[in-house]
Parts: C-alpha cells; structure tokens; sequence
C-alpha cells in the first residue's frame, strides 16, 4: 500500500522544500527581472481590449496662426474611449521647447469649462477629488519643457472629451530663411538610476522633476496605422514678400492668398511618428533685419526686439582643437546611427590639415578613437572613417562620462577647442547634463546636433546654451550635407559679441546676459518696462568691425500675448540660476511658481485643472473607470526592439542560467530523498 513519504517523513521533507526554495530563489529573482518594467529604457506597448482594438484614443489638431515671428496655436486633443467600459486617460506628448502654455478647457458635450492655473499639487488635489467624486476632470501639467502629460477622467463607453490648449511660440530665423517646428511624438527616454518598479523610487534631485513615470509612456507598434491622427491647418503670415514655402516632412496643400499661405496636410491626417517642421524663405530684397515690437497689458510694456547682425565675411583663422562625440546607444538604432555617422564622416572630411581632432563614442560607456587629439592629415581621417563605419548602437545612454571626457581634451592653450556632440538626447537626467557643461566647459564651446525624427530640441537647444555654442537637426539623410555644411560655417567664423540692446534703465531683460551669436543668427531680446519703448539702439562688434543699429517700435498683432512671451523667458532665465546653483531650489520654486501664476502660464510648478461638476452616471457599468495610457507612436525609423535597450550592464543572464541549474539541482535533491524514503 502507497504510502506518502512527506506523512512518514516530514521534518526531512519540510527542510528539503525549503532548501528547494532557497535553490530556486535565485531563478525566481531573475525571473522577475525579465518581466515588462517600467524602467529606463524599456518602454511598453499598448494594452488592447478583448477585440484587439486599442481602447482609448487621442485625436490632435492643431489650428497655428504665424505673424512674422509670432506663432499662436490652438491644440486640440480628443480623447475617445472605444472600449465597453469606462476610463481614465492619461496621455504623454511633446510641444515646442520655447512654447508658452495660456490656456486650457475642456469639452464634455455641449458643456465647456475653462481650466484654472494653480500650484502642481493643488491642481492634482483638485484633480484626484473630482475624479473619486464621479466627475469628469482634466489636469495639464509639465514634465519637461517640451514635454507633458494630458489626465482626463470619467470618459463614458462611446464617448468623448475634447482638451483644448492654447500656446505661444516663436519662428526661429536662420541661414536667411524661417521656419516652425511642431513635435508630435518622443523618443523613448533613459535615466540613470530610475528604476520605475521601486515604489520608493523617485527621480534624482538633478532631475529637478518628481515625475519620472511620465517619461516612459507606452508606444504603438509599428505598422497599426493612423492610431492618433493629427491634422493641421496653418494661417502664415510672413509679413513680406515670401519666395517658397514647404514642409520638410510630410507633403502639404498650400493655398495663396496675395502674400498669405494656407496650409493643410495633403492627406488630411498624418500619423504622429516624426516633427512637423514648416519653412518660408524670404525674397532676397525682403529679407529682415531688424524688427521691434511693443505691446501694453495692464500697467506695464511688453517689447520684443529681433536683430541680425552684420554679416561675417572672414573666417577666423585661430588653430582650433575639434572632439566630436557620437552617441551610440540603443536608441540611435536604425536611421538615427546611419544618419549620426554619415554626419559624422561628413564633418571629418572638412578638418582641415591644421586641425587637431579625436572622437568619443558612448552608450553605457565610452571609448576614444586617439589616446588624445590627433592632426587631421589624410591618413588619420581615413583612420576615423573606418573606425566609424564600424561603430554599432547599443545600451544605454550614458551621457556624463563621455562629455567629461570630451571636455578633458581642452589643450589649454591658444588653441579653440570646440565640441561637436551628435545624439537624439533620449536622456532624462537632463538638468544633471546642463550643470555639467555649464561647470566643466571651461572655454571650451559645445555645438549640438539633433538626430533623428524626433530628438529632444529641449536638450539640443539648453546644451548648446550651456557650453556657449549653437545646434543643427538632422532627420533625413537629405539634412546631413546642408545642415553640416551650416554647422562648420559657424565653427569656421567667430561669433558676434558684446551684443547690447540699449533698453531703458528700468527695464527687465531677458536673456538677461546677451549670448553670442553665431553666423546668420539673430538677437532675441524680452523686455518688460513701465512705460512705451519707442526705439532701442543695440550694439556690438564682429572680428572685423563695431557696429550699432537703431530700430523704432512697432505694435505688435492683437492677441500676440507679449507679456506671457515675456514671462515665459524669465520663468527660464530662473531655472537656469537654480541649475547653476545661484538660487536653491526652494527659490526657484517660489519665483517659478509667481511669474506662471501671474502669467496664467504652464510650468513645472504650476498646472491647469479643469473641473464639470456635474457628477457622471454610468448605465450597465458595474465597474469603476479603468486607468489608461495612451500610446504614443514610436518615431520614425525606430523598432520595437530598440524599446528594451538596457539601462546599465547587469549580469542577469548569468543569474537566470545559475537559478536554471540551481532549480534542477533541487529537483534531483528532492527526488533523491522521495526514493531513498521509499
């Protein structure tokens, strides 16, 4: 008769489970480390209903109004819950980096109700009662400054809720010709040391962001279609004579209207995987110079002053050390590392023989071509090309030794040192980043260029301010001649200095310490004064001559919002004082959080809630709203399997193999015992 060995033995039997366990544990904990985790660099993909249908849908439209600079845009964002029960949506998305945030409301049927600006917790607080009261609620708030989270409530089965944001923003003037650049999706982000399945875990103070979740938004496979379509229609207005007018990446309608243009996509709706850029070229006889712009709003003056400098006709002629760094992390697979080397070997060909010049690849770490800078004579270029050609992407995205590194390298001496960092800037450490550069620079200048369908302008943009140099975009291998062509103009000509627009005495500036300006940019100067500005004379002086110009005001177009323009930029100057600790945070935040205030702007510190307050009734839905996120659309050229792209080196491989052999070996043990029970 059968007699269970566990009954007649079970003090043996018990330790031997339980030596079984401790065997297995290590598996186990392997194991649980390949499951799908919220963790840098590894993204999810979107969670479906039993139809296999994505249950919650954001539509964006976007209505932009262009006025010489000024860009007004009304961004409409309408979310539509396709599933059999209710949700509650929560949505990632990208705006312009410079964009100022005035408004928001929020459309449930007939019903709209205006969204109020307050400090990030109340308006979460404010948030999170309306939605355990059963009301339908929207909050806005800033994870970044080109980046956001959109949190609506209570969306019916069948039904909808349309968010309305309105921005400010500025065309930017460069190499003779405008453009306007409109995200539409991010690059997955990496940061160090964020694991998001710690519930302790919480993002480094360098971050200076308490919300590091809100960067790693699940994304849509490749190839499920228009998912969330945006359509565009664009009023632009050059005020001048305009010779062409396109957009580098998706076909448009353009209609013509004397000197104003209608633009719409062609098909209607493009699908949200790469940026919206629009460009509008100037005929040579109109090309601008010069504007000022007043405006009033309450008791103050509001004044916006664009001037280009003369141009610099001889290159400069001091010897000049050039690091180039490459990123190629997991991320810049695809495109984006074809595009970064091609730009690359594109800039190496134009060293000249003088030059000095190594370069620095890095993704969880990082390696140099030369032990230090080499010349860059015929052999040695040929030397980089090979060594670049063969660089692979892969890993994560280490940006802090690779830029100490390429700082390093500063000769110290006569010689210009310069940085040419080429990246996507798919990091989230990046306020950690500008205190480095800003700290560790010396006098050395860093030139960033933007790769791929989707990079982080807002990383490109405070980089290249932080080391004192200027950037470039790349996203189509037709980009790379022309934009490099641009980039080495700029690094072959000195820049314009000691630029001073002569504001009234009481005015605030802002920037308030003027930068330098590179070849074919412009001045962009914010001011805030008690009484009308007339006129403003700047000065300054180029490597061959002092030169000033005097400009008289002109009123700016209605609704242009000079004073949130204006704010916007101190909101930032701010920032950057905390970042390079002239304020402490607390600072920072009280100063923030009053100029948004004041302004009715979007900031880190301050958000826009929107409350019905009718309560919802749900027929046949016994259960509470489920809480979605919405899937972004991965940019384009990437893979989904660039999403698993590690955050550092592990040796989980060699653990889950060990916990394998371990969970064997306790099976032969407890198998063993069972027949010797026997």
């Amino acid at each position: 008769m059968f007699t269970n060995p566990i009954r007649r033995c079970p003090a043996r039997s018990h330790f031997n489970l339980l030596l079984l366990i401790l065997f297995m544990w290590p598996a186990f904990a392997s194991f649980a480390d390949t499951l799908p985790r919220y963790q840098s660099g590894n993204m999810t993909l979107q969670s479906n209903d039993a139809n296999g249908q994505a249950a919650l849908h954001v539509l964006t439209d976007a209505d932009v109004q262009i006025n010489g600079v000024l860009v007004n845009v009304t961004y409409r964002q309408i979310f539509k819950n396709q599933s059999n029960g209710p949700v509650n949506g929560v949505y990632t998305f990208p705006l312009p980096d410079k964009a100022a945030v005035t408004h928001m409301t929020i459309r449930t049927g007939s019903r709209v109700i205006e969204g109020i600006i307050k400090p990030r917790q109340e308006a979460r607080r404010l948030y999170r009662d309306a939605v355990v009261q059963g009301k339908r609620a929207a909050l806005t708030e800033q994870q970044r400054p080109n980046l956001f989270t959109q949190q609506v409530s209570h969306i019916a089965p069948g039904e909808s809720i349309e968010v309305t944001l309105q921005f400010l923003d500025i065309a930017e003037f460069r190499r003779g010709e405008f453009s306007w650049r409109l995200p539409t999706t991010l690059t997955p982000r990496y940061m160090p040391g964020v694991d998001m399945n710690s519930r302790e875990s919480e993002a480094p103070a360098t971050t200076g962001y308490a919300d590091p979740a809100a960067l790693f938004p699940p994304f849509i496979l490749p190839g499920s279609g228009k998912t969330n379509p945006l359509a565009l229609t664009i009023s632009l207005n050059g005020g001048m004579p305009l010779t062409s007018v396109y957009a580098l990446y998706h076909d448009i309608d353009l209609t013509r209207q004397n000197d104003k243009f209608t633009i719409t996509l062609k098909e209607g709706h493009s699908e949200m995987d790469r940026d919206f850029v629009l460009r509008w070229l100037p005929a040579p006889s109109a090309e601008p110079v010069a504007a000022l712009f007043t405006e009033q709003s309450g008791d103050d003056y509001f004044s916006l002053l664009m001037v280009m400098p003369p141009a610099i006709t001889q290159p400069q002629t001091l010897p000049r050390d050039i690091t180039f760094v490459i990123d190629t992390s997991g991320s810049m697979q695809g495109q984006s590392i074809i595009q970064a080397k091609s730009g690359l070997i594109t800039a190496i060909d134009k060293l000249k023989d003088t030059d000095l010049f190594n370069v620095i690849a890095f993704s969880d770490r990082f390696s140099l071509m030369f032990a230090e800078a080499n010349i860059a004579t015929p052999p040695a270029r040929q030397a980089a090309r090979q060594w670049v050609n063969q660089l692979q992407a892969d890993g994560g995205t280490q940006m802090v030794p690779a830029l100490t590194a390429a700082f390093a390298q500063n000769p110290r001496n006569e010689r210009l040192h310069q940085v040419v960092f080429i990246t996507d800037g798919a990091v989230g450490n990046e306020a950690e980043l500008f205190s480095l550069i800003s700290n560790f620079a010396g006098t050395s200048r860093l030139f960033t260029v933007g790769i791929g369908s989707a990079p982080n302008s807002y990383f490109m943009h405070k980089a290249a301010q932080a080391g004192r140099g200027t950037y470039e975009f790349i996203a189509n291998p037709q980009d790379i001649a022309p934009q490099m062509n641009s980039l080495f103009a700029k690094l072959n000509h000195s820049a314009a200095k000691n630029i001073q627009p002569g504001w009234p005495e009481d005015a605030e500036v802002y920037p308030a310490n003027t930068p330098d300006l590179y070849l074919n940019e412009p001045l962009l100067s914010f001011a805030s004064t008690k009484t009308p500005v007339s006129s403003v004379t700047v000065s300054g002086e180029t490597a061959s001559q002092l030169w000033s110009q005097t400009l008289t005001s002109s009123d700016m177009p209605e609704g242009s919002g000079a004073g949130a323009r204006w704010a916007r930029q101190k909101i930032a100057h701010i920032e950057d004082e905390g970042r390079i600790g002239s304020l402490s945070e607390e600072k920072v935040k009280d100063q923030v959080t009053a100029v948004a205030l004041q302004h009715s702007l979007l900031s880190r510190f301050t958000s826009f809630v929107a409350i019905d307050q009718s309560p919802v009734t749900y027929e046949n839905s016994p259960r509470p709203p489920l809480r979605l996120r919405v899937a972004n659309q991965l940019p384009q050229g990437m893979s989904h399997q660039q999403l698993q792209y590690p955050q550092t080196a592990t040796t989980a491989e060699l653990t889950l193999w060990l916990g394998i052999l371990c969970i064997v070996a306790g099976l032969a043990l407890l198998f063993w015992q069972r027949i010797k029970v026997r």
